[in-house]
């Protein structure tokens, strides 16, 4: 449970509490009573508001989960180095931690994305004719929701004032979050 950041009531709270960090509060609250009615070993968690709000409100209990930290966002090293364990999904990620002093033994890379030893980009012209797309233009393609929160518009908006070469193609679906 928790209180959705497009909710009315984040209104009276207008420039004190930032709608997504409510949510995540909310959440994050909602979560601490789960677990402390049922028990868990480990939480893999890769939002770092929530990871470090449940590290503090679950500190000093005899029986403490431990976090794994997906590092997605990429968030910096002194804002994951208390967690139990990192996952770094990108190797630029990891050796930035390493040098910031983060013990390799508590992190592992899981990478996301493709496995580019199995599938190979496909090298025919049939979609870029399809979608009217020149081959001499550079094709960027975004895959997976496109809901608001994605922050899609930074991105559309970065390159409209870019390059007249670059092509920009979104596949996926809306955001359930978003209205239609």
């Amino acid at each position: 449970w928790n209180i959705d950041r497009e909710s009315p009531l984040w209104r009276l709270f207008a420039g004190v509490v930032d709608p997504y960090i409510g949510e995540q509060i909310t959440f994050t609250l909602s979560l601490v009573r789960r677990l402390k009615r049922e028990s868990f070993d480990i939480l893999h968690i890769s939002d770092c508001q929530v990871a470090s709000l449940l590290a503090r409100l679950t500190r000093g209990q005899r029986t403490r989960m431990r976090i794994v930290f997906s590092n997605g966002g990429p968030y910096p090293p002194e804002a994951y180095r208390r967690f139990d364990f990192i996952q770094q999904v990108n190797p630029v990620e990891m050796d930035r931690a390493v040098a910031h002093g983060v013990d390799p033994a508590r992190m592992m890379l899981v990478p996301y994305g493709v496995d580019i030893d199995r599938y190979r980009p496909w090298r025919g012209t049939g979609l870029r004719a399809d979608l009217g797309i020149p081959q001499n233009v550079f094709l960027l393609l975004t895959v997976g929701s496109h809901g608001r929160h994605k922050r899609l518009d930074f991105l559309i908006e970065t390159i409209a004032g870019g390059s007249a070469d670059l092509y920009l193609l979104i596949v996926g679906q809306p955001s359930s979050q978003d209205p239609s």
